[in-house]
């Protein structure tokens, strides 16, 4: 089994651009996955 948490995706892009790409090292898009996976898990980015 798998819960599905709904996200709203709005400007997850534009953090994960700002605040995750050079610390990771990933793509925008990577890091708006990891930034919608945090909204997920209850963190405010």
């Amino acid at each position: 089994e798998v819960d599905v948490i709904k996200v709203d995706p709005k400007n997850t892009s534009k953090i994960g651009k700002e605040k995750y790409t050079k610390i990771k090292g990933l793509s925008v898009h990577y890091c708006a996955a990891y930034v919608i996976n945090r909204r997920g898990m209850g963190f405010v980015d």
